[in-house]
């Protein structure tokens, strides 16, 4: 392992579970579409900060920013719960 290697690693180990930074596979995971969908979503701004990381320009997102946006997409489609009848009027 060279000294770039092991400073690598130790920045990534420093990084709470809730700050790492998630492939788009890993944000398609979490947010149940495909890889092209959060690329699309993160270049139109709605995931918040999107990273270009090496050479080639992948993306990698703030999971933080992925599960705020799942959890806020959940909001709006979930029934209210005060509503004795969800479907319609």
């Amino acid at each position: 392992m060279t000294d770039h290697d092991a400073e690598s690693s130790k920045r990534v180990d420093n990084r709470s579970k809730a700050d790492r930074l998630l492939t788009t596979a890993e944000a398609a995971a979490i947010l149940e579409v495909t890889r092209a969908t959060v690329v699309a979503w993160g270049r139109a701004g709605r995931l918040g900060e999107v990273i270009q990381y090496g050479p080639q320009g992948h993306y990698r997102f703030p999971r933080r920013a992925i599960l705020v946006y799942r959890d806020a997409a959940r909001a709006a489609v979930a029934p209210d719960r005060d509503d004795p009848d969800p479907v319609g009027p």
